[in-house]
């Protein structure tokens, strides 16, 4: 699982350092997310800093970490459905 966020501030989305403070102060000495472990978690910047996910300027390390995903949620209230809209004639590769 990859969690992804904007470096920048964009409306009231959480920022890619937020997120990591977040995830840090929820983890438990061991490491893990209340009970469940978090070793296949990761956390990457996505690279935009708009509230929509324009897939032409997602970070190398999210593309990186997408490139061979069964699945990719854009969520957010105006990422899942400005995200589709502004990449709709984006060229997908490898489906």
């Amino acid at each position: 699982v990859v969690l992804a966020a904007n470096d920048l501030p964009s409306i009231n989305d959480v920022t890619y350092p937020e997120l990591v403070e977040i995830i840090s102060k929820l983890k438990d000495e061991g490491g893990n997310l209340v009970g469940v472990s978090s070793s296949n978690l990761l956390i990457a910047n996505s690279g935009n800093d708009l509230p929509v996910i324009d897939l032409t300027r997602v970070s190398q390390e999210l593309a990186y970490l997408a490139n061979d995903a069964d699945l990719v949620v854009l969520e957010g209230m105006v990422s899942s459905y400005l995200g589709i809209i502004r990449n709709f004639y984006y060229s997908y590769v490898g489906f």
